[in-house]
This record gives C-alpha cells, sequence and structure tokens, in this order.
C-alpha cells in the first residue's frame, strides 16, 4: 500500500466511525445483541488499524495526532461494560462519547504523493 492510498483509507475509515457508533448504540437499543456485538468487533479491529495507520503516518512525516490513550479508554471501559451486560450503557458511550471524540477528528488534507 502507498502512502496516497494509505491515507485515503484512512480518511474514509475515519469519517466512517461516527455514523457506526450509532449504529452500535441503535442496535443496542432495538436489542439487535448480535448486530451489535458484531459491529463492536468491527470497530475494535478498525481502532486498532487507526492506530497503526497513525504511526506509519507520522514516521512518513504526515504528523497526525491521534490519541491513542483515549482509544485505549474506549476499548477498556466498552468491555467491562460487555462483561456486565449494560448494553444500555455502551449505547450510551458510543453515541455520547465515541461518537463525538470521532466526529472531532480532523480529515487528512493536503498530501502530495
Amino acid at each position: 500500500m502507498n502512502l496516497y492510498e494509505l491515507v485515503t483509507d484512512f480518511n474514509t475509515y475515519l469519517s466512517k466511525v461516527p455514523n457506526g457508533c450509532l449504529y452500535i448504540a441503535n442496535a443496542f437499543r432495538n436489542n439487535d445483541l448480535g448486530s451489535a456485538l458484531q459491529a463492536i468487533r468491527d470497530f475494535s479491529e478498525g481502532a486498532l488499524w487507526l492506530v497503526d495507520a497513525t504511526e506509519l503516518l507520522n514516521y512518513n512525516d504526515i504528523n497526525y495526532d491521534l490519541p491513542m490513550d483515549k482509544i485505549q479508554y474506549f476499548l477498556e471501559i466498552i468491555n467491562v461494560n460487555l462483561e456486565e451486560k449494560n448494553y444500555l450503557k455502551v449505547a450510551d458511550i458510543f453515541e455520547q462519547e465515541i461518537f463525538l471524540f470521532f466526529n472531532d477528528q480532523k480529515l487528512i488534507n493536503n498530501l502530495e504523493c
């Protein structure tokens, strides 16, 4: 994958995360547990990919500050609430915290490859 593709994929994924958060919250609220849990697995894998992609971007002098500690916090709090089967709390976290966090992230612009 070249740098241009990485940035394109990064921006595409980053722009889809907020809607994914709302999808997860709604799935939990509609008692669609299977869809919600699959979407959380996808979210977790995607979040880890974003962390890896950010490291690659920064290594290639495309400075992007993605607060990795915040992502780790989200993953931990989601896991705790899932273990407690507190699905409405998980829905709230996705809708109120994770949605806002990713909605505030800026896309990478002005890349010359």
